[in-house]
């Protein structure tokens, strides 16, 4: 059976949406929380919060990415290091936001960002010649001065307040170079 399949099922699956607006204690008790990590031994937060989502948009763009990079890449580097990659980003993801926030009691993140970005390096690195499309989304600018159509910053915000942040996507590609040794 396919880790990608098994995956992409768990984060997209029927119980994702309901847990996104209908339990937000399930969010609440995922949550990585750097400064709790180590003083009341969470140790399963830096898992669990790699399967809960800030909100729709971040959940999309997650699965969109993971849909396309992930099926091809566990086909050329089997279901075994494929599922050690998954792991190993989403855990060297939350180890870099211990680093910079483990003295910080109100920070919290969430997402499966640091995995997916592992997930994207490593299909980069196996399969250099793919085409990438870039699809930008126009939406207006939030000052009424402007007409121009911008980058969606409402929802990054949120999701950059919350975790997700570049810091964690650098550290993710150089843990998905590990993997792409031939």
């Amino acid at each position: 059976m396919s880790i990608a399949l098994v995956i992409f099922g768990r984060h997209a699956g029927s119980r994702a949406l309901p847990v996104l607006y209908a339990a937000p204690q399930v969010i609440e008790r995922s949550l990585f929380r750097p400064y709790w990590f180590l003083r009341h031994k969470r140790y399963e937060t830096i898992v669990t919060s790699g399967f809960v989502h800030a909100d729709l948009s971040h959940l999309i763009f997650n699965m969109v990415t993971f849909y396309f990079f992930a099926f091809p890449l566990e086909r050329q580097i089997g279901s075994a290091r494929f599922a050690a990659l998954y792991l190993i980003g989403l855990v060297v993801s939350d180890l870099g936001t211990w680093h910079k926030h483990r003295n910080d009691p109100q920070y919290a993140s969430l997402g499966a960002s640091g995995a997916i970005s592992a997930v994207l390096f490593a299909s980069i690195v196996y399969f250099p010649w793919q085409k990438l499309f870039i699809i930008p989304i126009p939406c207006r600018s939030r000052r009424r001065s402007s007409r121009s159509a911008t980058w969606p910053t409402r929802g990054t915000r949120r999701v950059t307040r919350r975790g997700a942040s570049t810091m964690t996507r650098i550290s993710e590609a150089r843990s998905s170079d590990s993997f792409s040794s031939r």
